[in-house]
Order: C-alpha cells, then structure tokens, then sequence
C-alpha cells in the first residue's frame, strides 16, 4: 500500500487558513494523473479532519481515475437524518470492499482496519486546525 501521509505537501498545497477543499485537491492533482509514475490507486481511502478538504478530493480523485466513490456518511446517514444499523453499515460497506476500483472517503474509526487491509492508497489530511475549520466554515450557505 502507497501511504501519502507520511510525505512532505506539495510546494503548492495551500496549507493555511482560509484554503478551500478545491485548492487542496488542486495542490494534490499530480499524484493522481495517469503515467505519474505512482502507484496504482485502484483502491483509495480518504481519511482525516473535517473540513480538510477530503470530499472535493476524493471526487476530483474519483473524475480523473474514473473510480467509483463511496462517502462513508451517505451509507451511514439516510435521508430522514437517521442511521442504518450498524449491520446494514457493515453489509453496504463490504459491498463497496469486494469491488476492484474504489475511493472510500470518510473516517469512521471502527471499520478502519478493515478499509487498510483492502486498500493500495491511503491520502490522509492532516492539515492545521484553523484550516479546517475554515474549510468546515466555507460549508455553510451565505460563506465567504
């Protein structure tokens, strides 16, 4: 498995407050070219804080590699604002795990492991609190 946590940010990311998720994946666009030279990424997760930008990575990762996306809250929340069961959880995880191209972006820590032993990529955002909280912040409807 290619782990990008451990190096360094690109020269371009914009590690710094105020940064968008579109500006993080764009720092981030490199590694996932076809022909970088990388490996595969056949099957990704994107993990790390909240508003570090993961989602509008994950799907830029998802048109650029053609990977199908699974967002790890949309099989945990359903529309109603309610959960499924844990099983139901797992069931529809699995689904998304047996497949041979992926992204999976979202933490949920339980089902961790499991998503490690699957994977041959893992992007994790690790990026400053005021970053994120900007990010998390550029959410919400009226944002600047």
């Amino acid at each position: 498995m290619e782990t990008h946590a451990g190096a360094p940010l690109p020269s371009a990311a914009p590690n710094r407050p105020g940064a968008t998720g579109e500006e993080h994946a764009a720092a981030f666009r490199g590694p996932c070219e076809q022909g970088s030279g990388a490996a595969p990424m056949e099957r990704v997760i994107v993990i790390g804080s909240p508003g570090a930008g993961k989602s509008t990575f994950a799907r830029r990762l998802r048109d650029e590699r053609g990977l199908p996306l699974t967002y790890l809250d949309m099989i945990w929340h359903l529309p109603n604002g309610e959960n499924v069961s844990r099983e139901e959880f797992d069931a529809r995880l699995d689904a998304a795990l047996k497949g041979e191209r992926w992204v999976i972006d979202g933490n949920y820590l339980r089902t961790l492991e499991r998503r490690l032993e699957r994977c041959d990529t893992v992007f994790f955002f690790d990026l400053p609190v005021e970053a994120c909280l900007a990010g998390a912040r550029s959410r919400r409807p009226g944002a600047e």
